[in-house]
């Protein structure tokens, strides 16, 4: 651990570029599921920063409307045919991450969360040993 100011600058921005290519690297084999309703004003919030969060990390993101109405980010979004019953989801918004290769399902956030929180959640899933 450096103790120099322009060392610890350094190295937190070599621990920055680890983690984001730890998350970048899981979008090979995961993907999201954003549950939201559209008259949901929690939900309006944390639609930019569902799609700012899979584009940085190019990661396939699948809304799904509980109330039939998209948001501008995801105008193509799916409605509801009884998957958030399947899956659990009580809350909007919820954001899970799937991989569908063994269809396991992680929750990230039931209800509004940041960037940060997203990466650190990812990051915690990881490091159980979990795979995501």
């Amino acid at each position: 651990h450096p103790t120099s100011q322009i060392g610890r600058h350094m190295y937190l921005d070599k621990q920055q570029e680890e983690m984001e290519g730890k998350i970048r690297s899981l979008s090979q084999t995961h993907g999201l599921f954003f549950f939201y309703s559209g008259k949901c004003s929690y939900c309006k919030q944390f639609a930019p920063i569902v799609k700012s969060f899979a584009e940085k990390y190019a990661w396939e993101v699948l809304a799904i409307s509980l109330d039939g109405e998209n948001l501008p980010e995801f105008p193509d979004s799916k409605r509801d045919n009884g998957s958030a019953r399947a899956l659990g989801v009580k809350v909007v918004p919820s954001l899970l991450a799937v991989e569908p290769k063994s269809g396991k399902v992680i929750p990230l956030s039931h209800g509004i969360a940041t960037h940060d929180q997203i990466e650190d959640r990812i990051l915690v899933l990881v490091m159980k040993g979990g795979r995501l």
